[in-house]
């Protein structure tokens, strides 16, 4: 192939498309029809060109032209940091917002369990007896249950808190792939769990060290789980009752709502694991400790509610943006 000529015949396709591309903000519908022609065609060269000639500058300035002829007919993706700040400002809290019956539900769900299993085992000794030796109990409420929270270098329990508080939220979200249905018997076996500390607490009028040491972090904790349960259980009722849309689309929204939910509770949880690691076994009055624990709670609260109800009244849903790439238009 002789490149001179092929450049000179040529030259004026480049210098046209490079002109369209420097002011795409401005075009004209048969300019952008005109910029899409060139750019397929301006491709084609540069196959040519790789192909059949070993001219490095001609290659390289054709790949850049082809490259920002792209860009301008494929338009330009939004920039990282404005996928993260519409996330945290509409994405999850009004995934959140929009599961916050099934949130409510869960959690009134959690708290009767939990009450009625200490209020039992509190009141029963044989019950007691069935769960631990007497001797075993005196070493829970003596010394395990506050040790727990100080055993350990406070940053290293951050991470390990994280990691733990991750894992059971992730529980949670991997069972509404079942469709939401382990997800009851998962909150009783933690409800039951919480209970059963509870009681073994009160039967030894220790209950003041118990809400002292659970409820600087666990409000927030729980709350986390409670809002991953509302969601795996909301993606189970999209199968039963999807609305007006199609079974297989309710599903695919409300999954990828589930996987939302899942990123942003990483940062939640990343908060609690502070809060227990540092606030919980810390020298503050319990007052402190636990005014602590309700000020990240009613905040967060607050976010998804403002935040959430706002995204809601604009019609958002928290599903991906459907924003496809198009073409300029003047």
């Amino acid at each position: 192939m002789d490149i001179d000529a092929f450049i000179t015949a040529h030259r004026p396709v480049w210098d046209r498309l490079d002109h369209l591309v420097k002011h795409r903000s401005s075009l004209s519908g048969a300019e952008v029809d005109e910029l899409v022609d060139l750019y397929q065609r301006v491709s084609t060269h540069l196959s040519i060109v790789r192909s059949s000639s070993s001219d490095a500058m001609l290659t390289g300035r054709l790949s850049a032209l082809v490259a920002r002829a792209r860009s301008a007919v494929t338009g330009a993706h939004t920039p990282a940091w404005r996928e993260l700040v519409r996330f945290f400002t509409v994405s999850f809290p009004v995934v959140a917002y929009r599961a916050r019956w099934w949130w409510l539900g869960s959690a009134v769900a959690f708290t009767v369990v939990a009450w009625v299993m200490g209020a039992w085992v509190a009141a029963n000794p044989d019950v007691q007896s069935s769960i631990a030796s007497p001797d075993q109990i005196t070493q829970l409420v003596e010394h395990d249950f506050s040790d727990y929270y100080s055993e350990n270098p406070a940053a290293s329990f951050a991470g390990h808190v994280w990691l733990n508080n991750a894992w059971v939220s992730a529980q949670v979200i991997i069972a509404s792939v079942l469709l939401g249905l382990p997800i009851p018997y998962m909150l009783y076996m933690n409800a039951e769990n919480v209970g059963v500390s509870g009681g073994l607490m009160a039967s030894r009028d220790k209950l003041d060290i118990f809400f002292g040491l659970i409820m600087p972090h666990g409000l927030l904790e729980l709350t986390a789980v409670f809002l991953a349960a509302a969601v795996g259980m909301r993606l189970g009722w999209a199968v039963v009752d999807p609305g007006p849309r199609r079974r297989t689309e309710a599903l695919a929204e409300q999954g990828r709502a589930v996987m939302s939910v899942a990123l942003g509770l990483v940062a939640v949880l990343f908060v609690s694991g502070l809060i227990e690691a540092f606030v919980t076994p810390s020298g503050l009055p319990t007052w402190a400790r636990v005014g602590i624990g309700v000020l990240a709670e009613a905040a967060f609260l607050t976010y998804v509610i403002v935040f959430g109800r706002r995204a809601l009244r604009q019609n958002e849903t928290g599903d991906l943006e459907r924003a496809p790439d198009v073409a300029p238009t003047a």
